[in-house]
């Protein structure tokens, strides 16, 4: 779970990076408007490319931890389920 909270932290993190990149590199910007919409559109894209990359991981880091919580489950239900069946046998002897 605090694995997730990070990535989550992360991925908030670099999108209010980039976005504050953004802006400050089209008002800093010496470039005709032309050139700055394409450089916009090629940030754009490359922000897009590193949200889905930064999503994806985020996703398997999330099922892992179900699966994780699962198999904890899992593991307790049978640990108790032998000490019910102990008790049983020795309330039967």
């Amino acid at each position: 779970m605090e694995n997730s909270n990070k990535a989550i932290n992360q991925v908030g993190s670099f999108l209010v990076g980039s976005l504050i990149g953004g802006i400050l590199g089209i008002l800093f910007a010496p470039r005709k408007g032309s050139d700055t919409r394409q450089a916009i559109l090629d940030s754009g894209e490359s922000i897009s490319e590193t949200v889905k990359d930064k999503y994806g991981n985020l996703v398997k880091l999330v099922n892992q931890e179900i699966s994780d919580v699962k198999s904890m489950a899992s593991e307790a239900i049978d640990h108790n389920m032998a000490k019910i069946e102990k008790a049983k046998n020795n309330l039967s002897a």
